[in-house]
């Protein structure tokens, strides 16, 4: 059955919430999310260079927003903002609770990255939710943070 988003028949409803994100409009069900970034302070244990970072975030089985094999050294004390390209434009009220957020690394031998992350979310009204973790540890035997608000 057709349904009408953002003044336009789709079929399938997602690519016509994809349309009004790429819009920067709103779905008849309300703001949708277009901008999705991952923030990490890393604290007194720094991220190797060759450690691959992996980031997801979904909404119930749906991955919404996801970035993979990120490298690069995060210093002891140093702050890292990680795009996370959004796939499925998920709307404000479905990112208000059942979402959740998994954070993993794959290490090349032993590495351990002590830090605090902050999910941010980005909507097409100019709405943002703020997601804080603190104290997060990953290591080569520890290798997933999952949480879900």
């Amino acid at each position: 059955m057709a349904r009408t988003v953002c003044g336009v028949t789709r079929r399938l409803l997602f690519v016509g919430l994809a349309a009004c994100a790429a819009a920067g409009a709103q779905s008849r069900f309300g703001p949708v999310l277009v901008k999705a970034s991952a923030l990490f302070h890393t604290n007194n244990e720094d991220k190797d260079w060759d450690t691959a970072l992996f980031v997801y975030v979904n909404r119930g089985r749906n991955v919404i927003a996801r970035v993979e094999n990120v490298q690069g050294h995060y210093n002891d004390n140093s702050d890292n903002l990680v795009n996370l390209p959004v796939l499925i434009p998920a709307t404000l009220d479905e990112c208000q609770q059942g979402c959740s957020v998994t954070v993993s690394i794959r290490p090349n031998g032993h590495d351990t990255w002590k830090f605090n992350l902050e999910v941010n979310l980005f909507f097409s009204d100019s709405q943002h939710i703020v997601r804080p973790f603190a104290n997060i540890k990953l290591d080569e035997n520890n290798r997933e943070f999952r949480n879900a608000w």
